[in-house]
């Protein structure tokens, strides 16, 4: 039954996407939003966080006429293994969510969070700061008699809601409107959720699409942030594509013949260490 249920959702989602008119004139514009930087590794300084943005060309226009997008504008955040691009934009067919939306008339836009994609990645391009484990699996001449120059947890919850926050201002000074609304996907549900939790009066509405829950999570912070921990972990195409996605895998043609190479080649394309 379970099976059952979890095809019919899929189907759902294809006849949602399919009966989706004509994409046309969708624009695509790239910027890095200014952010001084709550990350230890690089803490203070000021960062360019990637900013993705798909909108119809008439929207634009109109924008540019003095038209208000209130109630239009979308911000994407994407989960814990691959970034955002990747994730709500996929080149191919009806695939891409932010198309979908920026057809209907959204000024749609998702961000590469600190550690992911464009946006910085201190001390990542570092091999010798993945952990034993992921080193051994690398044949690379980089790790042998190697030394780690950073060996601290990158990120945390706070330094996710405080790139949103960066975002979300920056979006409504950019488009003149006093509420945005946010998609979450996966660890987004954690990352917006804590976002809307602080920070509701910024918001229009809030999505959360198969978001994350930890109930054993501490309700406040470690006091001893950012813990021992390599900065960055190893994730193979196999334990992506198999492990990962494959699991849920619940009937028979749920997944299209050769989407699985092409999301890879696209997140690839996203990833300046990882492609290296």
């Amino acid at each position: 039954m379970k099976k059952g249920k979890a095809c019919l959702s899929l189907l759902f989602l294809a006849l949602f996407a399919t009966t989706s008119p004509a994409i046309a004139q969708i624009e695509t514009v790239d910027r890095f939003v200014p952010h001084v930087s709550t990350v230890p590794a690089n803490e203070g300084d000021q960062v360019g966080l990637y900013l993705h943005e798909k909108i119809d060309a008439s929207l634009k226009t109109q924008i540019a006429a003095g038209a208000s997008p209130q109630g239009k504008v979308v911000l994407f955040i994407h989960g814990v293994s691959v970034t955002s691009a990747p994730s709500f934009d996929l080149p191919y067919k009806d695939y891409s969510w932010m198309e979908f939306l920026a057809s209907q008339g959204f000024d749609t836009f998702s961000i590469d969070h600190q550690g992911y994609g464009y946006s910085p990645q201190p001390h990542m391009d570092n091999p010798c700061n993945l952990n034993s484990e992921d080193q051994a699996s690398i044949d690379s001449a980089a790790t042998t008699n190697c030394s780690a120059d950073y060996q601290r947890q990158l990120t945390s919850s706070q330094t996710d809601w405080d790139e949103i926050d960066s975002v979300v201002d920056y979006l409504r000074e950019l488009r003149g409107v006093d509420k945005i609304s946010i998609i979450g996907w996966s660890l987004g549900g954690i990352r917006t959720g804590g976002y809307a939790a602080n920070h509701g009066e910024k918001l229009d509405k809030l999505v959360l699409f198969a978001p994350v829950y930890r109930q054993g999570s501490a309700a406040t912070a470690p006091s001893n942030f950012p813990a021992e921990a390599a900065p960055l972990s190893l994730q193979t195409k196999d334990t992506l594509l198999n492990n990962r996605w494959g699991s849920n895998v619940a009937c028979e043609n749920q997944v299209e013949d050769g989407i699985a190479e092409l999301a890879w080649q696209s997140i690839m394309s996203y990833d300046r260490f990882g492609s290296s």
